[in-house]
């Protein structure tokens, strides 16, 4: 059985089954509801519970006697028996989320092709990352620098967290993540950081575009539209230098079935793309897909000079700069 939920002052309505926790339902639907833990340890996700009924279910957090009278729940551990009002903070900005340092391990390492893996990262059950989609982390392993990469992954689920990592021979902290790293290795982590995040907001058809490892906060952003159930057209292009760098080329044809106008297109860069050619090759196949879609949204995600590169032609061809979302310095 599924009931209907209605946040205040959001105003946002997820369904929750009968058997899911709140807070598991609201996240599943792409609202970031204010948590933490997970667990029922913190107490970050109480929510007021306005109207209908709910099933408690024993958690560690102590809701105090004044709270228990207001008709505070924990939403990570109440179950829906009736149709219900919340009243519950929700982050709907990067500025919403505050900066978190946690003790992480590495989970496991998956190698996606030959020079591409996903690295998997563990948070502890009572200090999971809060995350919106789009957003990166900060990875800091004994002895090396800081490293930020995007955070692939749904923020559905700030456990696990996925990132993604090429081959860069010769330097010591990627060759520390591809050759030496194992499952259970400390990782401290900070974030979530960035503002390349989805415009919900918007009704605008959207060009993804990602370069390289860009894919991965492009990755996520879908995922998140998925959990929105957004109905505008999506165009996907991934840009690599070889075939293979389409290293989860899976889960974008997967897309197509989930959403009802998405289109992917898998592209090989030239070789002169060191010698800026691969920006003029990106811009002249992506101008005639935003004319043709009229007033756009364009997310990209790659290096600095093919982002700068579309977004002069797009600013160019009229298309406003609050309508161009960018993350610099990842990808290729």
């Amino acid at each position: 059985m599924s009931f209907h939920v209605t946040l205040s002052p959001s105003g946002q309505t997820f369904a929750c089954e009968a058997h899911e926790t709140l807070l598991e339902a609201a996240l599943r639907c792409g609202i970031n509801v204010n948590h933490h833990c997970a667990a029922g340890t913190c107490g970050d996700c109480r929510a007021k519970l306005l109207q209908g009924e709910v099933k408690r279910h024993p958690h560690d957090y102590r809701l105090t006697e004044a709270e228990k009278l207001l008709g505070m729940v924990l939403m990570c551990s109440s179950t829906p028996r009736s149709d219900l009002r919340l009243e519950a903070l929700t982050a709907n900005s990067p500025d919403d989320i505050p900066l978190q340092q946690i003790d992480a391990q590495v989970r496991k390492l998956t190698r996606l092709s030959d020079d591409y893996l996903a690295l998997t990262v563990r948070t502890p059950r009572t200090r999971t990352l809060r995350f919106l989609a789009g957003q990166s982390a900060r990875l800091t392993f004994e002895g090396y620098p800081t490293l930020t990469l995007p955070i692939a992954s749904c923020p559905c689920n700030g456990l696990m967290l996925e990132f993604h990592v090429r081959r860069q021979r010769g330097e010591p902290l990627n060759d520390l993540i591809f050759n030496q790293l194992k499952p259970g290795t400390k990782v401290g982590l900070e974030g979530p950081c960035g503002r390349f995040t989805l415009d919900e907001g918007s009704r605008r058809p959207m060009i993804m575009v990602a370069l390289e490892t860009g894919f991965a906060p492009i990755k996520s952003l879908i995922e998140h539209a998925i959990a929105l159930e957004v109905s505008q057209p999506i165009r996907l292009y991934w840009y690599t230098h070889t075939p293979s760098g389409h290293y989860q080329a899976n889960y974008c044809h997967s897309w197509t079935l989930a959403l009802d106008d998405f289109t992917y297109y898998p592209r090989v860069l030239s070789p002169s793309h060191a010698h800026r050619g691969g920006s003029i090759q990106v811009v002249e196949e992506l101008r005639p897909a935003w004319r043709a879609l009229g007033e756009v949204d364009i997310y990209l995600a790659g290096d600095d000079p093919t982002v700068e590169a579309v977004v002069a032609a797009a600013l160019a061809d009229g298309v406003p700069g609050h309508h161009l979302i960018t993350q610099h310095g990842c990808g290729i």
